[in-house]
């Protein structure tokens, strides 16, 4: 899901101490704890006037809490770029809300959410952004309703695979194949979170040749050769450091080096490269009729190399 909402009222609770707009504000704090790994989002409230039934001034539009996600990745990629110390609270306002960081909270791992009232302070970093507030204590009540996830997110990945094998006479034979496969990819039987998070590349070259056929047929040497060589290249969707947000988000405002060496961090590659000369040898010629234990034809030779990057 993209998207978390939710509807608030808010009323005076006494006739002649009336409430302003902004003079009270309501927030969402979600994380794995309340104290030093959360975000918070907070709006302010427009207060609804005694016995009035309209369902539009009850749930006034401006009340509507819609924290689209990307907001909070988007605050903690700017409080990491800018080497803010996460464990101290740090704030950006994004339009009308005010949004707040600290610790290394992750949407991929919320334990706990908390919906609570605030009347801001009057002065100071956390002070009121909203009206100019008189700092005096206030009594409200406020009701919120249909705290609910939305904008489901449908969109899937691709995969592809190909693959040429080729026979060279009597040489030997040649294997090419590739695939590719994006985040969302998976088979039908797979669930949402059980499909791939990364973008996977692979390459497979093989190849089998009788060198001997160069030499000439009288000589009789039997030279099998194999080469293979398998590239292989993981690039996950999300930052492991920070698993809520794309690493290609995470890497937008670095430099070329700070970029490669995230990379090499972070991207699984692993190229294995495999040659091999097996039963190298010279075989008897059919009209030889002597046999000694030091011919030549009695040795063989193998040579096996493989390396993985």
């Amino acid at each position: 899901y993209s998207n978390l909402r939710m509807f608030v009222h808010i009323e005076k609770t006494i006739e002649n101490k009336p409430i302003e707009t902004g003079d009270v504000s309501c927030f969402i704090r979600l994380g794995t704890d309340f104290e030093d790994n959360y975000y918070e989002y907070e709006i302010p409230l427009t207060p609804s006037q005694w016995f009035n039934n309209d369902i539009n001034s009850i749930w006034p539009s401006e009340n509507e809490i819609d924290i689209d996600f990307k907001i909070f990745q988007e605050v903690k990629n700017r409080r990491n770029q800018s080497g803010f110390p996460s464990f101290l609270p740090i704030t950006f306002m994004f339009d009308n809300a005010r949004v707040t960081i600290k610790g290394n909270p992750s949407l991929s791992a919320v334990k706990e959410i908390m919906i609570g009232m605030r009347n801001p302070k009057k002065d100071g970093e956390f002070g009121n952004p909203w009206t100019s507030d008189d700092g005096k204590p206030i009594s409200a009540e406020m009701w919120v309703d249909e705290l609910r996830l939305t904008n489901f997110i449908e969109q899937g990945g691709w995969a592809a695979t190909g693959r040429i094998d080729a026979k060279l006479a009597d040489l030997g034979n040649v294997s090419i194949a590739g695939s590719y496969s994006t985040p969302g990819f998976g088979s039908i039987e797979q669930k949402v979170g059980e499909r791939s998070r990364a973008t996977t590349k692979q390459f497979d070259f093989a190849t089998n040749l009788k060198l001997g056929k160069f030499f000439p047929e009288k000589w009789n040497i039997q030279i099998p050769f194999y080469y293979g060589l398998s590239i292989q290249k993981i690039i996950p969707q999300f930052d492991p450091l920070s698993p809520d947000i794309k690493f290609s988000d995470a890497t937008d405002n670095l430099d070329a080096e700070q970029k490669k060496a995230r990379e090499r961090e972070v991207i699984d590659f692993a190229r294995r490269r495999s040659l091999n000369f097996t039963n190298v040898r010279k075989n008897a010629s059919p009209d030889k009729k002597k046999f000694y234990p030091w011919d030549l034809e009695n040795f063989s030779i193998s040579y096996s190399h493989n390396k993985l990057t």
